[in-house]
């Protein structure tokens, strides 16, 4: 960066910091007024030096001034001066993906966190999850160089936005209910016979839950259970007589407010919404914890109490929009603590002790069970779904009694563990249901369930040593190298058979950090409950998890291993939150019938497309029927993911798509960028770089770029790691690649790489070869939709 520039930089700081100084309220048209100076100065400054020959440091620092400056003249309110200071992160994220510049990647990482959190408005849970995960880097960073007062600010951020979110995501979960509904309703005016059947049948169940006269008498056959638990066990409930007959006079009260309310309505005529579905779910929990006994007396009277406020809240007049309003936020917050209250365990049995066998199964299946208890008071789930719930919901509290039972007993609990693995796999699967994808992944696909108690391994001997350390004491299975035949299809082969994949991304870089974010790529585009670790070394940019820091010493590190496990096990870290499959069914059967046309318009086949279509709204229902139909297609058929991320597919009705996988900052980026993109104008291709997709979540982004790409593009020269996990993201959904490199090929190779023909173009200055190569992709691609075509017709 030139140092005129640079000066000119320092100088718009300066009035940066003199106009927060001067108006400390940031108000007032003077401050916007210096504010926008600044803005002007610095996207000035940042264009004219952002070129291949700056120190990309430098320019990602002005870049990030600049969004810092957007973001105090937004003052949390403009949401225009806000995401144009997100489009300046996202560039300074961009040039610093190469940088060895952990301080100012967490400065970036905080200050983004800012923006994104302003962006949100409080209740957008992407972008507060996105918020969230750069703080989380910034705090690390700042606290591995001893910065408390910087690591302290973002803990205070960390700490506001975690209840915030948590807000956001149940706000999200009633809306969506409430979206729900309204859909069904307006899909059955158009519906065909089997799809009539299958709405009404769904919205038939949404009434039944929304009786608010059946809530009532739910609530009675709670506490009549709760007060039989506490006459059978005197010594643990005590005299709790008063407390019960004040809840059994309530309950009568409520029975007879309620007695003559139709059905889904208030007092009033409102509909109630989803809060009363919720309410009903909850009821419904109540009662069957406490007929098993499971329940405490305190907790049963706390939400005894909070349901005949939340029935009180929903007789109460007023059909204004004001009080309406007023109305569905109480019955909001009360759904909110009765959530909460139904979720903490009451068991009369002891805690497990800290670090004990039986500890470690129960921290997995908590976290599990508040997911169910809250997908399952969604209440306006499709029945597939709504029965698939409620049978994982059932599993778990059953297990988790056989496991506080035998907390004591070591070889039970050894016996006991693989139910537990195998239920949190089944539930993580359920979580990312919304999330199916049909792709040809780039090897045979391995047709097999995960074993319980499995781990794939990628990484250093740090690594190594502590999962087998982990092994010994623990009886797992470890899946840590290829030991013959094709490297790069064993490997895949493991990581479809193992329930959780830990990667190393802290390992040198070079051809054996590349290999790590390949297989990680692979590993997240199977939906694959991940643990990222690291050794003191900086993260590639696309990783969204927290990661596990090694120390070094094997004893330390497999006990951090074994806890970081157990989290992803029991954390949903993707998924859970989605509203529906959205148009996801009707893509996966356009792109299915695009190759296999003809097959499935053959008898048995068309009927199993048709079952497929007509269980398109649900879920479960529709992965068993699309499955079924995968089945019947034979060995060459596609298989159904579950990947980290909601589906995306090539659009045919659009210009076809070339998705660009390089490294962004180096000397001759912009120049190959510009070889392709021309080469795409020419073909008639709409060109996409990772840094050019309109997502804030850098991952997600490329995610759907590579996912709704009909061809890819991939220049793994240096070992850059970003690349080599987008190419895993890439092969494992079997889009069509071209991977190209500078110089000799071998130079830039990893160990799965060994059986990929990779292609090379000369360096600079003119990167001769580079433009044939992006033609042979497009033509390639052309020709494989012309023969889509011709065997359609």
């Amino acid at each position: 960066m030139k140092a005129k520039l640079r000066e000119r930089r320092e100088s718009a700081a300066e009035r940066h910091d003199a106009a927060l100084a001067r108006y400390p309220t940031r108000e007032g048209s003077m401050f916007e007024r210096e504010l926008r100076a600044v803005v002007d100065e610095l996207t000035k400054v940042a264009k004219a030096a952002d070129s291949p020959s700056s120190d990309p440091v430098e320019v990602a620092k002005t870049y990030r001034w600049l969004g810092d400056a957007y973001f105090d003249l937004a003052r949390g309110r403009d949401e225009a001066a806000l995401t144009y200071g997100s489009r300046a992160y996202r560039r300074a994220e961009a040039l610093l993906a190469e940088a060895e510049a952990p301080l100012e990647k967490a400065k970036l990482n905080f200050n983004y966190g800012n923006t994104l959190r302003g962006l949100s408005q409080g209740f957008h849970v992407g972008l507060l999850e996105a918020a969230q995960t750069r703080y989380e880097n910034a705090k690390q960073v700042f606290r591995a160089h001893q910065l408390p007062d910087l690591a302290a600010m973002v803990a205070e951020q960390l700490r506001t936005i975690d209840p915030q979110l948590r807000l956001a995501r149940k706000q999200a979960e009633l809306q969506g209910g409430m979206n729900r509904m309204e859909e069904l309703t307006e899909r059955l005016k158009g519906a065909d016979a089997v799809g009539r059947e299958h709405i009404a049948s769904d919205l038939e169940d949404l009434k039944k839950v929304r009786n608010r006269g059946d809530l009532g008498e739910t609530l009675g056959e709670a506490l009549d259970a709760v007060k039989d638990q506490a006459e059978q066990h005197p010594e643990r409930f005590g005299d709790v007589a008063g407390k019960l007959d004040d809840l059994e006079s309530k309950t009568r009260a409520l029975e007879d407010m309620l007695a003559d309310v139709s059905p889904g309505q208030t007092p009033s005529g409102t509909t109630a919404g989803a809060e009363q579905q919720i309410a009903g779910a909850l009821f419904e929990r109540l009662h069957r914890e406490a007929e098993e006994g499971n329940v405490s007396l305190d907790r049963a009277v706390q939400l005894g109490d909070i349901f005949g406020e939340f029935m009180k809240t929903m007789s109460e007049g007023g059909d204004d929009l004001e009080s309406m309003s007023k109305r569905t936020q109480k019955m909001r917050d009360l759904v909110g603590r009765a959530m909460d209250s139904a979720a903490s365990p009451s068991w009369s049995t002891p805690e497990p002790k800290p670090g004990s066998r039986a500890h470690r199964a129960v921290s997995i299946l908590d976290p599990l069970k508040r997911y169910l208890l809250a997908e399952k008071g969604r209440g306006m789930l499709p029945s597939e779904e709504t029965a698939a719930g409620t049978d994982l919901l059932t599993r778990l509290a059953k297990l988790e009694a056989r496991v506080r039972e035998a907390s004591d007993d070591d070889d039970r609990l050894a016996g006991l563990e693989g139910e537990v693995w195998r239920l949190a796999i089944d539930v993580q699967g359920y979580a990312r249901r919304y999330h199916l994808i049909v792709a040809s992944p780039g090897f045979p696909m391995a047709r097999t369930h995960a074993k319980p108690k499995s781990v794939f391994v990628s990484g250093g001997k740090v690594l190594r040593d502590a999962a087998k350390a982990l092994v010994d004491g623990n009886g797992l299975q470890l899946f840590d190298s290829a030991a013959k035949g094709d490297y790069a299809q064993e490997r895949w082969n493991q990581l479809c058979s193992a329930s959780v994949a830990v990667f190393d991304v802290g390992v040198p870089k070079g051809a054996e950090r590349a290999e790590v974010c390949y297989e990680l790529g692979l590993a997240l585009a199977l939906g694959k409950p991940t643990v990222v670790a690291n050794h003191g070394r900086t993260l590639p940019f696309n990783v969204e998890l927290q990661p596990t820091v090694l120390r070094g010493k094997t004893k330390a590190d497999a006990a951090l291993l074994d806890k970081a496990i157990q989290q992803a096990l029991g954390t949903i870290a993707w998924g859970g939150s989605e509203a529906g499959l959205g148009d996801g069914p009707a893509n996966a059967l356009a792109w299915l019938d695009r190759r296999f046309s003809k097959r499935l318009s053959e008898g048995s086949m068309r009927i199993a497309l048709q079952l497929a279509e007509g269980n398109k709204d649900d879920a479960v229902a529709f992965r068993r029927s699309l499955e079924q139909l995968l089945g019947m297609l034979g060995a060459d058929a596609p298989a159904v993911l579950l990947p980290a991320w909601p589906p995306a597919y090539p659009n045919p009705s659009e210009k076809r798509r070339c998705f660009h996988v390089m490294p962004f900052g180096r000397k001759w980026s912009d120049a190959t960028r510009e070889i392709a993109r021309k080469a795409c104008r020419k073909h008639g291709w709409e060109y996409y770089r990772g840094d050019e997709v309109d997502e804030q979540r850098v991952i997600r982004g490329i995610w759907s770029g590579i996912a709704g790409a009909s061809a890819v593009l991939v220049d793994i020269t240096g070992h850059n790691e970003n690349v080599a996990l987008e190419l895993g993201l890439a092969h494992a959904l079997g889009r069509h690649c071209h991977v190209v490199a500078q110089g000799d090929p071998e130079e830039h190779m990893f160990a799965s790489l060994k059986k990929v023909q990779v292609h090379s173009y000369h360096r600079g200055p003119t990167y001769s070869g580079y433009e044939e190569h992006v033609s042979r992709l497009l033509r390639a691609a052309d020709d494989e939709t012309g023969r889509q075509v011709k065997d359609k017709r």
